[in-house]
């Protein structure tokens, strides 16, 4: 799979509504590669897919320590998901798993997070009762560019209040609640954040959500 994007950060603004099509920014490139196992009738219900992918910015970056500008930046990024224990029957897709990422920013001297991975386990159908539910736990941690923290400790930047970046994780804890065999879908989610921001300024952080959704 391709996909070719507006790059533009000015996007973000509300003055462009969001359904502004226009390619006048830089050239966003992304290419991805995957395989699954076991995902044909007949096969183990241990289900994987595993892909690999990487991407492009045509954007102008500016290098943290010498101030020096330049155009272009890439990286390269791994997902999986994997069933290790499945239970019910074949067609039912319960069962117990793990999954997680890792993305890489080739360049540190102009890309902040030049490394950011997740890891975490999930189960679809753990209660015979609930048999489309679905529980996952998950953590997330993100490190800042080294050349990024030297850049703000010696004043050529200026940090954030509270100081140099350095890291943030995020641990995650949600339920999905399937109803009427997948109508929609409520979705409890609580969050608790480990150095927002990155610095240590500020307290770690709990956050509670949900989300709706509705299949037609």
């Amino acid at each position: 799979m391709t996909g070719v994007y507006n790059g533009d950060p000015a996007m973000r603004v509300n003055k462009n509504h969001g359904v502004d099509l226009s390619f006048n920014g830089p050239v966003f490139v992304m290419s991805e590669v995957g395989y699954q196992f076991n995902g044909l009738p007949g096969d183990s219900a241990r289900l994987g897919n595993y892909k690999l992918g990487g991407w492009y910015d045509h954007s102008m970056l500016t290098n943290f320590v010498s101030g020096a500008r330049k155009r272009g930046s890439w990286g390269y990024y791994w997902l999986f998901d994997q069933v290790l224990v499945p239970f019910g029957i074949r067609s039912s897709n319960r069962g117990f798993g793990v999954f997680g990422s890792v993305t890489v920013a080739t360049d540190s001297r102009i890309q902040q997070l030049p490394l950011y991975f997740t890891a975490g386990v999930s189960a679809r159908g753990l209660f015979d009762a609930r048999p489309r539910d679905a529980i996952s736990f998950g953590i997330a941690n993100g490190y800042f560019s080294n050349e990024l923290q030297r850049a703000q400790r010696n004043g050529l930047l200026l940090p954030p209040e509270g100081g140099a970046q350095d890291h943030e994780r995020v641990v995650e804890l949600s339920y999905r609640f399937d109803l009427r065999k997948g109508a929609y879908f409520i979705q409890p989610d609580f969050q608790y954040i480990v150095r927002p921001g990155g610095t240590g300024r500020l307290p770690n952080a709990a956050v509670f959500g949900a989300q709706f959704g509705i299949n037609f």
